[in-house]
């Protein structure tokens, strides 16, 4: 091809670096996470509705990416909050976690989601925002069940995804999915909130439980013990010194204790623990460990 550049043996062409930081893209470089990701395919598809205005690829081609960023936003930003929920909500038993999350179906996912919110926060559950959220998803869902519609023309068996002469408008189908990505962020935000308070409450009980420990152990020789809790984490150690212990809450209701030492890489290792508030057992396993850790002479 005239004007190629030509390959030079061993080096990369597509995926090498740049020259400027304005086309350079690192991975992970605003974190790592379904999150981080579904605004990307958001991004990508304001974008291409916003070219509808510009005079830019015909509607006819524009169908296919725009309306699969869109799907992929609302699949990974459902299931950003399911796992969010996992460290406190109950979900409906007719549905399998695993399952929903290891599939592409929309639908399951936000009926997972209305479920465990209806014990934690019923109002939230029954509020016209779900209302409106679950009948979008509803709907794109019975357009595209599996992520498959608007990347391919027939499945496996050869039937048609969608028939040839289905037409939509696709601004007002992009303006509708802005509507619905802003209640997908206020669900995050409230989940996210949520995951935080739980284990704020966790964290308070082995916290106070520790400086009972602190109180009667001549061991620990009087050393102060510092702690902090921000957001889903919580970290203890005496005096500040390279000791520490952190508490990460994740999903399935487990709380993971890392027990690590600055001085010393290899003695990372993890505990874990089922973060029950009303559990006096567990608080009191969890609390042991973590001051055992902490009061070891170097």
């Amino acid at each position: 091809m005239t004007g190629a550049p030509k390959p030079v043996e061993g080096q990369r062409r597509l995926f090498r670096k740049g020259e400027s930081l304005s086309t350079q893209a690192q991975l992970g470089m605003f974190g790592y996470d379904d999150y981080l990701i579904a605004s990307g395919f958001q991004s990508a598809a304001q974008i291409l509705a916003a070219s509808l205005k510009e005079g830019g690829p015909h509607p006819h081609l524009l169908v296919y990416p725009l309306v699969f960023a869109y799907r992929q936003f609302v699949e990974l930003m459902l299931k950003h909050i399911v796992r969010s929920m996992q460290s406190f909500a109950t979900f409906p038993n007719n549905i399998k976690v695993d399952a929903a999350m290891s599939a592409h179906a929309i639908e399951p996912l936000i009926e997972l989601i209305a479920g465990g919110m209806e014990a934690v926060d019923p109002q939230l559950a029954q509020s016209e925002e779900m209302r409106v959220l679950k009948g979008r998803i509803s709907e794109f869902h019975e357009m595209d069940p599996g992520s498959y519609a608007f990347r391919y023309t027939r499945d496996k068996r050869g039937k048609r995804y969608n028939e040839p002469n289905t037409t939509f408008d696709l601004a007002s189908f992009a303006a509708e999915m802005e509507e619905v990505a802003a209640l997908l962020y206020d669900l995050s935000e409230w989940s996210v909130e949520s995951n935080a308070t739980v284990l704020e409450a966790w964290a308070g009980a082995v916290d106070r439980a520790l400086r009972k420990k602190r109180e009667v152990d001549v061991l620990s020789g009087g050393r102060k013990l510092y702690s902090m809790v921000h957001g889903p984490t919580a970290e203890w150690s005496l005096n500040g010194d390279s000791r520490w212990a952190t508490a990460h809450l994740l999903g399935d209701k487990l709380v993971h204790v890392e027990l690590w030492d600055k001085a010393d890489v290899e003695s990372f290792h993890v505990e874990r623990f089922t973060p029950a508030a009303d559990d006096a057992g567990v608080i009191a396993l969890a609390t042991e460990t973590i001051w055992t850790y902490l009061k070891r002479a170097d």
